[in-house]
């Protein structure tokens, strides 16, 4: 289960990822 904590530190180190990825 991903909790609403998990899922935020999730979406905000997919950002992340995405912006070096660039």
């Amino acid at each position: 289960m991903i909790s609403m904590k998990d899922r935020k530190k999730i979406f905000v180190f997919k950002i992340i990822y995405l912006k070096t990825k660039n």
